[in-house]
């Protein structure tokens, strides 16, 4: 699962309404470098999938989908291997940060993904997206994190 040299862009994306304009930030960020088409996969809790996926639309109007682009959600909140996840993440922690460990879980959700580049919706992307997805090409087998 590489998707033929499409870039997969795991996006995290919790919060609450507030995020809505560094989420506007981040998308128009991404969308203004990149040269080739995107598989989203937005991985947050129930508003933050809501907030990303409106701010999106907005955002489209301004810079359209490529025809190959895909979108697919992950609610952490309704998944039954997220919630068995955070169960071990120490109480204290998920008291402060209950999605903090996030990325770190991502293979256990998309287990058919080879790769994936994880970020959060918060972010401003300088440069084309392609262009950190081919540092893939430079990693071993048994390479995990760059």
């Amino acid at each position: 699962g590489d998707y033929r040299g499409i870039p997969v862009l795991g996006v995290v994306a919790y919060g609450e309404e507030h995020q809505r304009e560094e989420t506007a930030h981040f998308l128009r960020s991404l969308y203004v470098h990149r040269t080739t088409p995107i598989h989203f996969l937005i991985i947050g809790d129930t508003v933050g999938i809501q907030t990303l996926v409106e701010v999106m639309a907005d955002r489209l109007r301004m810079f359209p989908r490529a025809p190959a682009d895909e979108l697919r959600l992950w609610n952490m909140d309704t998944s039954e291997r997220s919630l068995q996840i955070f169960s071990w993440i120490h109480p204290h922690t998920k008291q402060r940060h209950p999605r903090l460990f996030v990325k770190l879980f991502t293979h256990e959700f998309f287990h058919h993904l080879s790769k994936m580049i994880c970020l959060d919706n918060d972010l401003l992307i300088m440069d084309d997206i392609y262009n950190l997805w081919k540092e893939f090409d430079d990693f071993e087998h048994d390479n995990l994190i760059s």
